[in-house]
């Protein structure tokens, strides 16, 4: 469930501060963004500085840096770029999570998401993301060519079931296509070959390279890794969210309720109070992870 913020927003208002646009301190902004991660080394919130609303995220830490934008005018979260060099299961998807609880924070409906690369169309799904409608027929292709090379590796009952799931005729059929565990065995030759005309940047060798793929590639990895598609998680589809929060381990809405309270009752706090209040905010910071 969205939390409204406390403002409104006008189109043709210019804002370069984030807070007093928002009437919520930038500690409590900050605490949604980097919520659970460890050692944050740098945060900014900047203004693109012209009507609509818009705003940039960024922060870094060891191994690990997120940036995206805020449009206020769309109600929009945007793609941006998340790096995780650290090499785990818990700080890319605690990034990606944390921006669904500043979107909820802030009054936004939507998370965008670019996947792309060499694993982010195969993870991604299993955060709950549809793809956009935009890219929804050149996927259909990309996958269609996939599961034809996939064919002599299948039984007649599993590839009817990859055939079918790579018509995308339900926006769950992605994520039910990463969910298919079987490993096959590809040939590096074939790999390479489906990576190459579906646009892939990497061959089988480079992705054991970087530590993928290592032990055994499943019909989910030959199907979509290295594919690239936009995605998005509407904030109010409890599906999708339910299936954020169970892959990241993240309570997205839960800590999107605790991060800001409204102020106390004999307490207006003024924009030119907010320097005043920023570092010991009247508002409840949460720590759940």
């Amino acid at each position: 469930m969205t939390i409204i913020p406390k403002f409104t927003y006008h189109a043709d208002t210019v804002c370069i501060d984030l807070a007093a646009f928002t009437q919520i301190p930038e500690a409590c902004i900050r605490g949604a963004a980097t919520h659970g991660l460890p050692s944050v080394e740098a945060f900014a919130i900047t203004s693109a500085n012209l009507p609509g609303g818009l705003f940039e995220v960024a922060y870094k830490g060891a191994g690990f840096s997120d940036k995206y934008s805020l449009s206020f005018e769309d109600r929009l979260v945007g793609p941006g770029f998340v790096k995780n060099c650290r090499h785990d299961r818990t700080t890319g998807r605690a990034m990606f999570a944390n921006r669904a609880v500043v979107g909820l924070v802030l009054g936004m409906e939507t998370v965008g998401l670019h996947a792309s690369e060499l694993m982010g169309a195969y993870s991604w799904p299993k955060a709950g993301v549809y793809v956009d409608e935009a890219d929804i027929e050149r996927l259909r292709y990309d996958l269609r060519y996939r599961a034809g090379i996939l064919l002599p590796y299948l039984d007649a009952d599993a590839a009817s079931i990859v055939y079918d799931l790579c018509e995308l005729r339900e926006p769950q059929s992605l994520a039910a296509l990463a969910d298919l565990w079987w490993p096959v065995p590809i040939d590096a030759a074939d790999f390479d070959r489906a990576q190459k005309h579906t646009n892939g940047l990497y061959t089988l060798a480079e992705y054991q390279q970087e530590g993928f793929l290592k032990n055994g590639i499943s019909a989910a990895h030959f199907l979509l890794c290295g594919l690239s598609y936009k995605a998005r998680i509407n904030l109010n589809d409890a599906a999708q969210m339910d299936a954020l929060e169970i892959y990241s381990c993240v309570e997205v809405r839960e800590i999107a309720k605790g991060v800001i309270q409204p102020p106390q009752p004999d307490r207006v706090i003024q924009p030119t109070q907010y320097a005043e209040y920023s570092s010991n905010p009247p508002f409840r910071m949460v720590h759940r992870l």
